[in-house]
């Protein structure tokens, strides 16, 4: 299975350069110049990692990430690649879901496999999280044996009607 890397940016040179960077990377890499290109991309391929500008035509890349996080239901690493220094912008990055981010002075090979690569296990590592979460919530409401309704499963239902009637009666 081959990983897959989008790379956002409105300037041509720049996504060159990155393409240029990964050219003996393993990953098969897609571009898109505009926020408005990755949704559609996004929205017919498969991405497993996203490097971003901040700046971008249509948006900025903080939009762009909420809007990202809003289309796909699964982790996925997103990497902020900017010019910018300004440390609000960075944490308001980090806050918004940007997985890291790379200043475009300090891009290098080691550095950008780096971060990709980190960012590839930590989804991995989410995705895990979520899949144990499930199963424990589904064992803690049914039986393991025969998968049906347990008596935990049955006094969260009980209280869910009750609080549903308390609110219905008061309403």
């Amino acid at each position: 299975l081959v990983t897959s890397i989008l790379i956002i940016d409105d300037d041509d040179v720049m996504r060159e350069k990155i393409k240029r960077i990964l050219r003996h990377s393993p990953y098969h890499l897609y571009e898109a110049a505009s926020g408005l290109e990755a949704i559609r991309l996004l929205n017919t391929q498969h991405v497993d990692c996203i490097l971003l500008d901040n700046r971008l035509g249509d948006t900025d890349g903080i939009a762009l990430v909420h809007e990202v996080k809003q289309i796909l239901a699964k982790p996925l690493p997103m990497v902020m690649i900017t010019n910018s220094d300004d440390d609000r912008l960075i944490i308001e990055a980090m806050r918004s879901g940007v997985y890291d981010y790379i200043n475009k002075k300090e891009l290098t090979f080691e550095h950008l496999t780096a971060v990709i690569t980190a960012g590839l296990r930590w989804a991995e590592l989410e995705t895990q999280l979520k899949q144990s979460q499930d199963k424990l919530k589904y064992l803690s409401m049914y039986d393991g044996l025969t998968g049906l309704p347990n008596r935990h499963l049955f006094f969260d239902r009980l209280d869910q009607s009750r609080l549903f009637a308390v609110r219905e009666s008061s309403g």
